[in-house]
């Protein structure tokens, strides 16, 4: 249980209430609540694992607003001798509405408008629990090759769950990425869109545990298919408000590569035949 006095910064009100929740399988989550009625949501996990992760999280948050997204607002991070925590404001769930949907699609589109002039990010976070090493690129062909996909291919390979066999057929994947992308510009993505980060609330849809660069926008979309697609309304709205190129739906395996590449890492070769598949196609 945390202890209730490290909520003084933020109110001077006792807490009443410290509820274990859901919050995916790195950090432990509570349902904070105060006397005074208010409600948080706070994340702890061990500073020595994952340093630095909490602050990535605040920033790219505090990037994904400014853009226009909804975001939960974060109220503190901070850290003790052995751990690190973030406190930001309590969303209760709710099942949302065809129009909401349809906002969560424009609000996407907007913050995808938010670009830069060159891929990457000027600091290092995280996807899910691994590092997530970023430096700025000319093109997306450079960042994706570099940053996303070798980095993993490297880590995968040297733990044996790749075989030279799958590093040869990314290669050749490589020299086809320029025909196979469109080119767009940088475009500020959420980076871990997966539907368990689209957060449904009686007053809208939220995104949260954030991934971000400025990657090609075609990376979030993807992402949303990974495991079950969001509602159509979703993207027919996001495509009205920020057309995509044609036949956008059928480069989502190129780009789930690397969520894929990571829960090899995380998780082991379960995943490995839905990579072997797109390898095989492209």
């Amino acid at each position: 249980m945390i202890p209730p006095f490290i909520l003084t910064p933020i109110s001077d009100a006792p807490v009443v209430s410290q509820t274990p929740v859901s919050g995916g399988s790195i950090n432990e989550c509570f349902h904070v609540k105060l006397w005074d009625g208010q409600a948080f949501f706070l994340k702890r996990n061990t500073l020595q694992e994952f340093p630095g992760m909490f602050d990535t999280e605040k920033k790219g948050l505090e990037m994904l607003a400014q853009s226009g997204a909804p975001t939960p607002h974060v109220l503190a991070v901070w850290e003790d001798a052995t751990h690190q925590f973030l406190l930001q404001e309590f969303l209760e769930p709710h099942p949302s509405t065809p129009s909401q949907w349809e906002s969560a699609g424009e609000h996407l589109a907007r913050q995808h408008r938010t670009s830069s002039s060159s891929f990457g990010l000027d600091h290092t976070n995280y996807m899910g629990s691994l590092m997530q090493r970023n430096n700025f690129c000319d093109s997306f062909q450079e960042f994706f090759i570099v940053y996303r996909l070798g980095d993993q291919i490297r880590i995968a390979r040297d733990s044996n769950l790749l075989e030279s066999s799958h590093v040869k057929a990314f290669e050749r994947l490589f020299l086809r990425l320029e025909e196979l992308i469109p080119t767009e510009k940088p475009a500020l993505i959420h980076g871990d869109l997966w539907t368990g980060n689209v957060h449904e609330t009686p007053t809208g849809i939220y995104f949260i545990d954030p991934s971000v660069a400025f990657n090609h926008r075609e990376t979030d979309l993807a992402m949303t298919f990974l495991f079950n697609p969001l509602p159509e309304a979703f993207y027919q709205s996001y495509d009205a408000s920020f057309p995509l190129e044609k036949k956008w739906r059928e480069r989502v395996p190129i780009f789930n590569l690397y969520p894929l590449l990571i829960h090899v890492n995380l998780f082991g070769q379960t995943y490995l035949p839905a990579i072997q598949s797109t390898l095989k196609r492209f």
